[in-house]
């Protein structure tokens, strides 16, 4: 563990290290000088006040390991919090225009109350996601006075296959098509996260696609890109699976600081996997998020890593990865009062 801590401290020693690591030449700011404008999908908002905000670990899901990080995980929020006035100036610092506050489940559980209080205080900074049980029968009554009443642009649901049908019924189960119809009425986000985390699974891209199709009115974004297993050319990943949401414009993927470190961590050039997505989906299905409040290295690096990544594609392609497509997909409120 040590001897990978002081790797990382050595590949993020400066943007020349990092760019090298990541298979770029220079991490060089494009247009004259101008750094891209960045929209952070994925900010996990966790405060270190918890008198006021108390930590809610949720209970292990079935047929997944224990999440080691809910061992020590107070400590962690003390040493590295991410309460919105660390989170706003961290992105001021980055040049963050604006992001969105995805709820943190291994803090909070389904107890929204700080996202939304922050998402209020700064409705032009935060754009938030909720999380809520896609097995409990009122949460779609909850979904819908969350975006209509509370800001909320959508929903983020991970959950495993069932253990013996490998039915994806978090996706699929009665429950879950109601909320995914209230989504639908509303214009709002589905974020998805299938665990355990790190595996690929056909199954639930399937899932996805029938959903996609059967809801067109959700944006669904796919975290950490559904897992792509970790290969180099011809594909990088994406399997036949991931290319049957190729013509579903509804699916986004979610290039996530997680990706990043495993693309580098396996050897292959972050530049190369985020090239070939491009191609495969254009810059306008493909967002970033920093994934900060789990993700433990400094936030400055984790947007050097998003620009090594990045640093081959067009200015426009660039610029729609790294904020437009984010900004564009997040919609307060959802789009329904917007269409």
């Amino acid at each position: 563990m040590q001897a990978m801590h002081d790797r990382r401290k050595f590949l993020f020693g400066g943007t020349a290290l990092l760019a090298a690591a990541s298979g770029a030449a220079a991490v060089a700011p494009r247009s004259g000088g101008a750094r891209p404008r960045l929209f952070d999908c994925h900010t996990h908002f966790v405060s270190p006040d918890f008198e006021h905000y108390p930590l809610a670990i949720p209970p292990p899901i079935p047929g997944v390991p224990p999440n080691p990080a809910t061992a020590n995980l107070p400590e962690r929020i003390r040493r590295n919090p991410t309460n919105v006035e660390r989170v706003l100036e961290l992105w001021d610092r980055a040049g963050v225009e604006a992001g969105v506050g995805v709820q943190y489940r291994t803090s909070y559980g389904v107890d929204n109350t700080y996202l939304l209080e922050v998402a209020r205080a700064h409705a032009d900074r935060i754009v938030p996601i909720v999380l809520l049980d896609p097995y409990d029968p009122t949460a779609e009554f909850a979904l819908r006075s969350l975006v209509r009443d509370r800001g909320a642009a959508g929903v983020r649901f991970s959950a495993a296959a069932d253990a013996q049908s490998r039915r994806h019924l978090w996706l699929d189960g009665p429950v879950a098509q109601r909320i995914w119809a209230a989504a639908n009425e509303l214009g709002a986000v589905i974020v998805l996260m299938p665990v355990p985390a790190n595996s690929f699974d056909a199954g639930f891209l399937e899932a996805v696609a029938r959903n996609a199709r059967r809801f067109p009115r959700v944006d669904v974004v796919l975290d950490h890109f559904s897992w792509p297993p970790l290969r180099g050319a011809p594909d990088f990943g994406l399997t036949p699976e991931h290319l049957t949401l190729q013509p579903l414009g509804n699916v986004y993927f979610k290039l996530s600081s997680i990706n990043l470190e495993r693309l580098r961590e396996a050897g292959l050039p972050a530049q190369d996997f985020v090239r070939h997505a491009v191609d495969v989906y254009g810059a306008g299905r493909i967002l970033w998020g920093s994934d900060l409040g789990n993700t433990q290295e400094p936030y400055d690096e984790l947007v050097t890593l998003a620009l090594a990544a990045t640093a081959t594609l067009t200015a426009a392609e660039q610029r729609q990865v790294l904020h437009d497509t984010g900004k564009r997909v997040h919609v307060r409120g959802g789009r329904g009062r917007h269409a």
